[in-house]
């Protein structure tokens, strides 16, 4: 069992179980506006449909019936959840990067 290392754009660093990744779900890159890529962990669920989470942004959940539908909507939830923190930094000097590890 390995560990991945997340930085999220708070600035701080978490280290992923790579085997607890693997029996939650499907872990999946997406992209967003802007060209960023997030890593999501697509759940099935029993009641039927997708549940879906960001790991570096535990903050953006969403769901969907289908997998596509579900990776739509996480897509509009990581925007908002970047679009809240930028709010919450206003007047601050915070910029945005990709850390790629």
């Amino acid at each position: 069992m390995g560990y991945s290392k997340r930085e999220n754009d708070l600035g701080s660093t978490t280290l992923i179980s790579r085997a607890r990744i693997t029996n939650a779900g499907l872990a999946k890159n997406v992209d967003v506006r802007g060209g960023r890529r997030f890593t999501v962990v697509l759940r099935p669920e029993e009641e039927g449909g997708y549940s879906v989470q960001c790991l570096e942004l535990p903050q953006a959940i969403s769901e969907g019936d289908t997998k596509k539908e579900a990776l739509d909507n996480i897509k509009e939830a990581i925007e908002l959840v970047l679009e809240h923190l930028k709010e919450r930094e206003h007047g601050k000097k915070v910029e945005f990067v990709e850390v790629v590890v």
